[in-house]
């Protein structure tokens, strides 16, 4: 053909050029008297380690022979015959049925009928070899041995008179025992024939589900298998290492190996809003919980700055949806950064929550048998369903109703609790623990204005020798507590404002035992002032003043 004369001219080794469109396989295709010497020579003959396409030295292009048979490269960034491998998808495939391969003496385009992955010089399956068969009963038999291991089923006809090519490349998918490269990922087409419609109609194709394969490719497919388990027990063997420094034993036990790293991402995140990782680093998990309850309980902050930083959050405008426990939970966080960091903090929260918190309604510590409400805040309602679910089998959501759900505490140990709207989601963890006496309060909620009193009472069953430890989780001016160490105490109203006050029993070996919170609610109520006349009493007539 006149279109190859200039690179004829250049190398008289050309003997076509390969086309597959859209793809960067678009090369001229050489041959050598051995198939060694164009495997690191380029079209020039310069050293290259590309290499160029090229024909088994066995093929005659004039004849031409039945199969001719063209190698290349499988090279990392695509080139030569690299983009081969995309035929292991179907979508590839119904994308590029065909091949165009135009020898120097005729064009021909060619619909692929054979994708198929196998070992180099398998004996029963030589398609290097198969190049000039010398009965049609030899091609029959090959194109079955083609369609067999076809990793997809072709909806293109393959007559033993039928002109082919074989486009074969390396594999990394399988390596001998020994570890040598033996995989070839090989794709077979025939050439269109006169008066064909060239077309394919590839709706017709689909993934065989039982090609022939190597028994070496299930070798390694079982290697790899073996491999990947004991990288996967490895690494949960270390993470239940990490785990058993921030969860005792028992809160372990409730704990499944598919739940074990969400939850332990959910109590470092938790732990670490109120305490630092430095401070945490070293310590065992019964002293982590401890340090935690300590910074949760409110007694190591200011409580200054925490009525600061509630200031803050009011001031803003955008943060009103945070409220309850979510809400304290978060100004804990906030004080335990530079003042200069609170707006990153709110910014951050917006943005990983989608304005969204959940507030527990006696806060984020349960006994067993506890029942308690979540509540679901928004920035703002899309109306979207709202899907509530649980991690970890501590406890269980016993009902839902929309924006509320009720759970469950079933055992000690933690639960993390989703909460999901369209495409954001908000989480908060609860710990359970297990109830040694069960505490009970006189009133379950307080509602109060500013200024006033209310006094609550508490009994523990069984009786026994208690004591009490009454807290206000950092918000002690806001609500002021008579006594804090007695059964029964008075708590006056000092700011507006949602609030939660705790209540800690332990026995006479200061072991807790038990744990009540109690909301509280502080509205402004009604002003009042003194007002005095500078008149005392006055008679008019009509029309005086």
């Amino acid at each position: 053909l006149d279109k190859f004369k200039a690179l004829w001219a250049q190398n008289n080794d050309i003997k076509g050029w390969i086309t597959l469109e859209g793809t960067q396989i678009d090369y001229p295709v050489v041959q050598s008297d051995d198939n060694e010497y164009y495997e690191r020579r380029d079209f020039t003959r310069a050293s290259n380690q590309h290499g160029v396409p090229f024909l088994d030295f066995r093929v005659d292009v004039e004849k031409p022979s039945t199969n001719m048979v063209i190698y290349a490269h499988n090279m990392n960034d695509g080139q030569m015959f690299g983009e081969l491998m995309n035929y292991k998808s179907l979508a590839y495939y119904q994308q590029h049925p065909t091949i165009q391969f135009d020898s120097v003496y005729r064009e021909g385009e060619y619909k692929i009928f054979g994708i198929v992955l196998c070992k180099k010089d398998d004996p029963d399956f030589l398609y290097h070899s198969f190049i000039n068969p010398e009965t049609e009963e030899e091609t029959t038999e090959f194109i079955q041995k083609v369609q067999e291991r076809s990793l997809i089923v072709l909806p293109v006809d393959v007559l033993p008179t039928d002109e082919m090519i074989t486009l074969s490349t390396c594999d990394y998918t399988f390596k001998s025992a020994e570890g040598d490269r033996i995989a070839r990922f090989v794709v077979f087409a025939r050439k269109v024939r006169d008066g064909e419609d060239s077309s394919v109609d590839v709706s017709q194709a689909y993934f065989n589900p039982n090609p022939v394969l190597p028994q070496e490719w299930y070798d390694q497919v079982k290697r790899n298998q073996e491999a990947e388990e004991a990288a996967q027990a490895e690494a949960l063997a270390a993470l239940k290492e990490e785990a058993a420094l921030w969860f005792t034993a028992s809160e372990l036990e409730s704990i499944s190996d598919a739940e074990l790293q969400s939850q332990l991402d959910a109590r470092k995140a938790e732990f670490t809003k109120y305490v630092s990782l430095e401070t945490l680093e070293g310590m065992t998990a019964e002293e982590k919980i401890a340090a935690y309850n300590q910074a949760l309980s409110g007694s190591s902050y200011d409580e200054e700055l925490y009525l600061q930083a509630d200031q803050y959050l009011a001031d803003r405008g955008d943060m009103d949806w945070l409220t309850g426990s979510a809400r304290e939970s978060f100004i804990l966080q906030m004080i335990q950064q530079p003042e200069s960091q609170w707006n990153a903090l709110c910014s951050q929260l917006l943005n990983q929550s989608g304005g969204m918190s959940i507030s527990a309604d006696q806060g984020t510590t349960m006994a067993v048998g506890q029942q308690q409400s979540l509540y679901l805040q928004m920035q703002s309602d899309t109306g979207e369903e709202i899907r509530w679910s649980v991690s970890g089998r501590a406890v269980e959501i016993a009902e839902d109703y929309g924006t509320e759900a009720v759970i469950t505490a079933l055992r000690a140990g933690t639960s993390t609790v989703t909460a999901r709207m369209g495409s954001r989601s908000t989480t908060i963890q609860i710990t359970v623990e297990e109830a040694a006496a069960s505490v009970s309060l006189s009133s379950s909620s307080l509602s109060l204005n500013v200024g006033e009193s209310a006094s609550v009472s508490a009994s523990v069953s069984p009786d026994g020798d208690y004591t009490y430890d009454w807290r206000t989780n950092g918000a002690s001016r806001a609500l002021s507590i008579d006594d804090d160490t007695s059964d029964s105490i008075t708590i006056t109203a000092n700011k507006e404002g949602s609030y939660i006050v705790t209540l800690r029993v332990r026995n006479s070996d200061g072991d807790l035992v038990g744990r009540v919170d109690l909301p509280v609610t502080v509205g402004a109520g009604v002003q009042t002032m003194d007002v005095s006349l500078s008149a005392g009493s006055r008679s008019l007539t009509v029309g005086e003043t």
